[in-house]
């Protein structure tokens, strides 16, 4: 069940303060990287991510967008439901 496997599925969060979200979480769970990171080219740029896995080992995400938005939502045919 790594992440990197073709085919794995995980759980995604997104949220609006990710050092906040890692810092109540670090001593609970298995973080994959030491800290979030930062995307650094792509349409994701801006956007950081991290990776866990919860205590039944499953792969979980966490994101947050940079404050220009979502960067899928320019050219998507489809609306958020949140917005």
């Amino acid at each position: 069940m790594e992440t990197n496997n073709v085919g794995n599925s995980h759980l995604c969060f997104e949220t609006d303060d990710m050092q906040a979200e890692y810092e109540r979480l670090r001593d609970h769970v298995e973080f994959r990287s030491a800290e979030p990171v930062e995307s650094v080219w792509g349409p994701y740029k801006g956007t950081q991510v991290c990776y866990l896995r919860d205590p039944d080992g499953i792969s979980i995400e966490l994101v947050q967008f940079p404050a220009k938005g979502r960067p899928f939502e320019a050219n998507s045919p489809f609306l958020n439901p949140y917005a």
